[in-house]
Parts: structure tokens; sequence; C-alpha cells
């Protein structure tokens, strides 16, 4: 029997380098997983082009988000229950905190909420906010 699997919608906060190239390696349209990308600056290139990869392991490519969204609350507006949050700005607590920043797109009980930001202790305003759905840190 060819059992089709539910989508999964992984949103990525931040269309730097970072969040371009992680979100490109977890984007598998044939087996349900969509990556949608939330991009300030360049967001109308992105739009019309998607992203140009040139990595030393996996050569060139464009990666192409399922949908691009100029901020937060747009994604937030989109109507998609995200599955993943994927934060991938600079981390900046003195100037802005990330559990508010995200807040709009996280369904507690359903989100899980991925940091790959640099810092120490980066997590601990997602993990107050947000509770045991925070799995991933890294610097």
């Amino acid at each position: 029997m060819d059992e089709k699997k539910l989508p999964v919608h992984l949103l990525v906060v931040g269309g730097g380098a970072i969040g371009a190239f992680y979100g490109s390696r977890m984007h598998q349209p044939s087996n349900n997983v969509f990556v949608s990308v939330v991009c300030r600056s360049n967001y109308h290139e992105v739009s019309a082009s998607g992203f140009t990869m040139d990595t030393k392991d996996w050569s060139k490519y464009t990666f192409r988000p399922h949908r691009v969204f100029a901020s937060v609350q747009d994604a937030a507006s989109s109507g998609i229950v995200w599955d993943h949050v994927v934060v991938t700005t600079k981390a900046l607590p003195d100037i802005m905190d990330t559990a508010d920043v995200i807040e709009p797109v996280v369904t507690v009980g359903k989100s899980a909420v991925h940091l790959l930001q640099n810092g120490i202790g980066v997590e601990e305003g997602v993990w107050r906010r947000f509770g045991g759905k925070v799995d991933i840190s890294s610097a």
C-alpha cells in the first residue's frame, strides 16, 4: 500500500547564509517536507529567484523555498501551522527578544523551535516562553 505522508512545514526565520543553507538541506518536497523562509532585506530577490547556493560539498544549486515571507507576521497570517520554527537570526538579547519575534508562528504543543544562533544561553527566554519544545541550540 502506498501510504501518503502528511506534509511537514518548516519555517526558517532569517534568510541569510545560515538560514538559506540549512533551509535548502531540509527542503524535500518529494517527501512532503516544505521549507518556507522569512526574509527581510532580500525578500524581493528571494521571492523572484530563490537562493543561489555555491557549496564545496553540494556544488552550485538554486534553493526555491515553498513560500517566502517579508515578516514573521506575514508567515503567521498564511494559515500554515508550522511544525518546526528554525531561528537563524543573530542573537541580540539586549536589542530583541527572540521569543517575542517568533511567538506569532509558534503553536504551543505543536511547533518545535530550533535555535541556530550564536551565543551562550540564547535559548533561555524561548525555553521559558514555549517550554520543552526548544530542542536545538548552537553557537
